[in-house]
């Protein structure tokens, strides 16, 4: 065994280049056949349909991974062709993250990539992470680059890559923060100066499409939070989440090499200081709300790097080949099953959303033929739906959710008047309803002639909120601003009379619904001001009110933001 080893070792040294580019050839193969026999995660259907409608900005995320994917796509339409891009760019980013170590060992390096869970994941699916990855790396490289020498041309190579950080996501920024909290002296840097003029300048027309459009993506993850009291159990779940997507084995090994590594340069320590200053902000922003695991992934880059840099220096080496090598034969296990669910309680059971969908798709298709089928509260189905069939869906999104992209689409727009198929994602009863079984479960649905919905009206108050006496009756002043460009009249389908309604909830609960202002017959222009009377609750606390307009028996929409209410 000593022998072969030996050999081995001896090959290495003589054709390192070929082995290397080996074994980036060999995960990058892995990936493609991957992303070639997996079906599309929910998040990875909806970003597909970014894709089809290109724009400067979205609303939940800025808009690179949408052209990523509209490129790929370009080439193969079809799952492959979805992840194509992101599956080259992982593969260049493996390569991109062993210039950034002292570059001992590259088969070392590999197989602690291999071992992180969240970089298996996004070496395939396409996802904001993915690019993310890819432009840590070289924001790092280039700041490196340009540490050294900031002449104009480095400068300019940075100044676009931190756009192109904040393009595939916006914890860009934090990589920004804490790199320049590790370097303060770069304040005084007058080419410093020159790298923000060329990161705004590139970064411009994302930021006016946030201005144009009300700051879609700062209401969202700023603004709409959890109305729950701290919760320990946040904190505790974004612990073992941090553990399990670092690697089920080596997890606890690289947070504790990279913490103990000490840092040699300046580019050390900007690595240091947002690998902690990543753990540090997200654990804090668990005592506010849940924290989703991956919102750390960028943390990973510096982690490896300083990892890998310690274990090098010959401690805890075979621990980490070790658990790496356990760790891989894990990976390659849950990777085929993801492929072809040979054992479905690791695979179609546990993991659902991968499995199965474009037999349902074609199974609804079959059904509604080329009537538009739209999905209340969901734009996974919904997206789903247009990616394994090509026919028009839409996500109508009710006060029980959340806006999401399709309530800027025009597709809402396009579908008024017309004869749709309603899908609710709760239970209904009643003559009208139909239903048929999908690979799925039990689907059911009411066929809607002359549909309308709101979906593009917007209603304001004066303040986002507000404090009352207990038990008052006051009047609330508020503003219809019609955005669809054309006049709106409302109930032009009598059999669904529209209503203005007033929505309380409290811990997260609606507690009741009010209807206001009866607006049939009523067309809106530009904009209306009114005011309505308010009955404020008996009790005292705090509750939301959302102000929304109900459209016959449906839920009512979202048309305004939270508006937060203190009862004394």
């Amino acid at each position: 065994m000593k022998i072969i080893l030996n050999a081995i070792k001896e090959y290495y040294r003589n054709h390192t280049t070929f082995c290397n580019l080996t074994l980036l050839f060999c995960w990058m193969t892995v990936n493609l056949i991957q992303a070639a026999f997996t079906g599309l995660a929910n998040d990875e259907a909806y970003y597909w349909m970014y894709s089809r409608n290109i724009d400067y900005g979205y609303f939940d995320h800025p808009p690179a991974i949408a052209l990523l994917i509209k490129v790929g796509f370009a080439i193969f339409q079809n799952e492959l062709g979805t992840r194509l891009i992101v599956v080259l760019m992982g593969t260049l980013f493996i390569w991109l993250l062993f210039l950034l170590t002292n570059r001992r060992n590259f088969p070392l390096f590999f197989v602690m990539v291999c071992s992180v869970s969240c970089l298996e994941a996004y070496g395939f699916i396409a996802v904001p992470d993915a690019p993310l990855l890819f432009f840590t790396a070289t924001f790092f490289l280039l700041y490196r680059r340009w540490s050294e020498n900031d002449q104009f041309v480095n400068s300019l190579l940075l100044g676009l890559n931190i756009a192109a950080l904040l393009y595939c996501k916006y914890h860009g920024l934090l990589i920004i923060f804490f790199t320049l909290l590790s370097n303060p002296s770069l304040f005084k840097n007058k080419r410093f100066y020159l790298l923000v003029i060329i990161s705004v300048i590139a970064y411009l027309p994302h930021i006016i499409w946030q201005v144009r459009n009300d700051y879609p993506s700062y209401q969202y993850h700023v603004l709409t939070k959890s109305q729950d009291p701290y919760q320990p159990i946040d904190t505790l779940v974004f612990i073992l989440g941090q553990l399990m997507i670092a690697g089920p084995f080596t997890s606890l090994l690289l947070f504790y090499t990279a913490f103990r590594y000490r840092i040699q340069n300046l580019t050390e320590k900007a690595l240091k200081y947002t690998l902690v200053g990543f753990m540090v902000f997200f654990l804090f922003s668990t005592l506010n709300a849940p924290v989703e695991a991956n919102w750390t992934v960028a943390a990973f880059v510096p982690m490896l790097i300083l990892s890998y840099n310690y274990i090098t220096s010959g401690k805890l080496r075979k621990w980490m080949i070790g658990l790496s090598l356990v760790s891989c034969t894990l990976f390659l296990f849950l990777r085929i099953n993801l492929a072809f669910d040979l054992v479905p309680a690791a695979g179609s059971k546990l993991l659902p959303e991968f499995y199965g969908w474009k037999t349902w798709a074609m199974k609804i298709r079959m059904k509604a033929k080329d009537t538009p089928v739209v999905f209340a509260n969901s734009y996974q189905k919904a997206s789903k739906y247009s990616f394994y069939t090509g026919k028009t869906s839409l996500s109508l999104n009710n006060i029980q959710y959340h806006r999401n992209q399709y309530d800027m689409w025009s597709i809402e727009e396009k579908l008024q008047g017309k004869s749709i198929i309603y899908v609710p994602n709760w239970e209904l009863s009643g003559e009208n309803i139909l239903s048929f079984q999908t690979n799925k479960g039990e689907l059911q649905y009411i066929v809607i002639d002359n549909f309308r919905s709101y979906a593009k009206i917007n209603i304001t108050t004066p303040q986002p909120r507000y404090t009352f006496k207990a038990g008052d009756i006051i009047e609330f002043p508020l503003t219809l601003k019609n955005n669809y460009g054309k006049p709106v009249t409302f109930s032009e389908n009598p059999a669904y009379p529209d209503w203005l309604v007033f929505c309380v909830f409290h811990e997260e609960k609606q507690i009741g619904e009010e209807k206001k202002l009866w607006l049939n017959g009523m067309t809106l222009f530009e904009s209306l001001e009114t005011s309505v009377t308010f009955n404020v609750p008996y009790q005292k606390g705090v509750y939301y009110l959302r102000i929304s307009i109900k459209n016959g028996w449906l839920p009512p929409g979202i048309n305004s933001r939270l508006i937060r209410l203190t009862v004394e």
